[in-house]
C-alpha cells in the first residue's frame, strides 16, 4: 500500500514538473512571438557597439557606477594607444628626423631624468610601458607627468600633421577628442561620462544581445562583430529576424581594412551588404540601412578627395552630394525582383538626442511590418 502511494506521488510529481516545462516552453514561444528581433550587422568598426550603448542610456537605465569604472580603463588604454599610434605614424610617414630635432625641447622639461631628450623611440617605449601596466596592481591610470607629455605631443605641429593623416594608417576615431580632455581623464578622480562611454573603442567579438522595452513592445538587438574573422558566426543568428540593421562607416570612403590594406573600408562594406541582400533568410526581412558617422564624413569632406576613391562619382562638392551617391549605391545592391523593404537613415551614434530620433523611427518600421504580416494595414 506504502509502496502503491509512493509510485502515485512520483507520478504525480513528474507529471507536474512536465506541466511546469511545458508550461514554461508556452510561455517562451509566446515571448518570442511577441518579441521583436533586430539584427545587427555591418563592417568592423561601423558604429554597431556605440548604437547598443545608446539603447542602454535611452531605454535601460544607463551604466552603473561599477561599469563606469570598468570604462574608466578602457577609455585610458583607448588615449594611450591612440597616441602610440601618433607616434608610430611619424616614422610611419617618414617625419622621425623633423619631430626628433624639436620634440626634445618641448618635452624636456618634464623629462630631466632621461639627461634633458625624449625622441621618438623613448617617448614610444614610455607611452607603451604604461598603456601595458594600466589594469595591473594599483597603478595609477594616468600620471601627471604623462598627461602633460601627451598634451604637448598631441599639440605638437608634427603630430598634427600626422593626425591630418590619419587616413594612411588606422587610428581610432576618438583620439582627438580623449587627446582634447587630457587633463579630465587624467585627474585621479575621472569617472568617465556617457560621452566618454560612448566613443570608447572595444573589438566586438562573439554575439552580444541586447533586450529592451519601448511602449510595451519588446526588442531584442544581436549584435556581431563586423572583422571577416568574425562573420562566419554571423549565420547562427538569422532565423526568425524581424528587421536587419545594417550600419555604414560614412567616414571610411578613404580608408583601408585593418585586415587587408589593399581593400577600401567602404568598398568592402558595399560587397558585404551585397552579399546579405542576396542571402534567401531575408527575403521577407525589412533592411534598414543606417549610414553612420555623418559628423566625421563631414570633416573629412573638405579635405579629402572623394573622387579619388571612388572615380565614377559626378556629384556636386556639398558633402550632400557624397550622401547621395553612397545611398544609391547601395540600394542598387537591393535584387530588382526582392519585396523587401530597404529603409536608410543618416546617422551620428555618438549623438544621443539624434540616436534616439532614429530608434522611434526604426521601431515604427517594425511596428508597420507587424501589422502589415497580421494583415491589419496593405
Amino acid at each position: 500500500m506504502g509502496c502503491c502511494y509512493s509510485s502515485n506521488r512520483s507520478a504525480c510529481t513528474e507529471h507536474l514538473h512536465s506541466e511546469e516545462i511545458d508550461q514554461a516552453l508556452r510561455s517562451e514561444k509566446n515571448k518570442a512571438q511577441h518579441e521583436a528581433k533586430l539584427l545587427l550587422l555591418g563592417a568592423g568598426e561601423s558604429g554597431k557597439s556605440t548604437l547598443l550603448k545608446q539603447i542602454r542610456i535611452l531605454y535601460t537605465g544607463g551604466f552603473t557606477s561599477e561599469e563606469r569604472q570598468a570604462f574608466r580603463e578602457i577609455v585610458v588604454k583607448n588615449l594611450l594607444h591612440s597616441m602610440v599610434t601618433l607616434v608610430e605614424a611619424v616614422e610611419l610617414l617618414n617625419l622621425g628626423g623633423q619631430f626628433d630635432s624639436t620634440v626634445d625641447v618641448d618635452l624636456s622639461a618634464n623629462n630631466s631624468d632621461n639627461g634633458g631628450a625624449l625622441n621618438c623611440a623613448t617617448m614610444l617605449f614610455k607611452l607603451q610601458q604604461h598603456a601595458n601596466g594600466i589594469g595591473q596592481g594599483n597603478i595609477l591610470l594616468l600620471p601627471m607627468d604623462l598627461v602633460e607629455d601627451i598634451d604637448r605631443l598631441w599639440h605638437h605641429p608634427i603630430i598634427q600633421h600626422v593626425y591630418q593623416r590619419r587616413n594612411e594608417y588606422q587610428l581610432n576615431d576618438s583620439a582627438a577628442y580623449y587627446f582634447d580632455a587630457i587633463h579630465r581623464i587624467g585627474d585621479p578622480r575621472f569617472i568617465p561620462t556617457d560621452q566618454d562611454i560612448l566613443r570608447s573603442r572595444v573589438k566586438t567579438t562573439g554575439i552580444t544581445e541586447t533586450c529592451f522595452t519601448y511602449e510595451n513592445h519588446s526588442y531584442r538587438v544581436l549584435d556581431v562583430g563586423g572583422q571577416r574573422s568574425e562573420r562566419k558566426k554571423w549565420i547562427h543568428c538569422f532565423e526568425n529576424v524581424t528587421a536587419l540593421l545594417f550600419m555604414v562607416a560614412l567616414s571610411e570612403f578613404d580608408q583601408v581594412l585593418f585586415e587587408d590594406a589593399s581593400i577600401n573600408r567602404l568598398s568592402e562594406s558595399l560587397s558585404l551588404f551585397a552579399s546579405i541582400c542576396n542571402t534567401p533568410w531575408f527575403v521577407h526581412t525589412s533592411f534598414i540601412l543606417l549610414f553612420n558617422k555623418t559628423d566625421l564624413f563631414k570633416q573629412k569632406w573638405s579635405r579629402s578627395n572623394f573622387q579619388k576613391y571612388f572615380a565614377d562619382y559626378q556629384g556636386s562638392d556639398h558633402h550632400k552630394g557624397g550622401y547621395q551617391y553612397i545611398q544609391k549605391r547601395f540600394l542598387d545592391l537591393k535584387p530588382k525582383t526582392s519585396d523587401t523593404q530597404v529603409y536608410t537613415h543618416f546617422t551620428c551614434a555618438t549623438d544621443t538626442e539624434h540616436i534616439r530620433f532614429v530608434l522611434v523611427a526604426v521601431t515604427d518600421v517594425i511596428l508597420q511590418q507587424n501589422m502589415r504580416c497580421g494583415g491589419l494595414i496593405d
